[in-house]
């Protein structure tokens, strides 16, 4: 230990034969230091740009349930329009298929 600065001398190794390095233990500190406020900010910055690009997706996810959901109402009224023509006796059915405000439409609520 140096008498004259009181600093002490710091030798830290990884491994069998891996990493070594050394220093003052001021020197240490503020490489530690440094290190942790290099690390925060980046750590922040990922954050940060994570928030952003989870909002363009957020969006992106929410647009295409809307267009599900509207898909598979006209599919549910379709069917429903489908099943009423089918419960029709046959030689009504070509004429409720063909009337845009038939009896089939009105109850499929695919009228607008």
């Amino acid at each position: 230990m140096s008498e004259e600065d009181n600093t002490s001398e710091l030798t830290a190794e990884v491994g069998p034969g891996g990493l070594k390095f050394g220093g003052k233990s001021k020197q240490m500190a503020e490489l530690v230091a440094i290190v942790s406020a290099v690390g925060t900010i980046l750590v922040a910055y990922m954050l940060w740009t994570h928030d952003a690009s989870s909002k363009d997706r957020d969006k992106a996810y929410s647009d295409a349930i809307a267009k599900l959901a509207a898909a598979q109402e006209r599919t549910v009224a379709a069917t429903r329009e489908m099943t009423c023509i089918i419960s029709l006796p046959q030689d009504k059915r070509e004429q409720e298929f063909a009337s845009p405000f038939g009896l089939c439409k009105r109850v499929s609520g695919s009228l607008p």
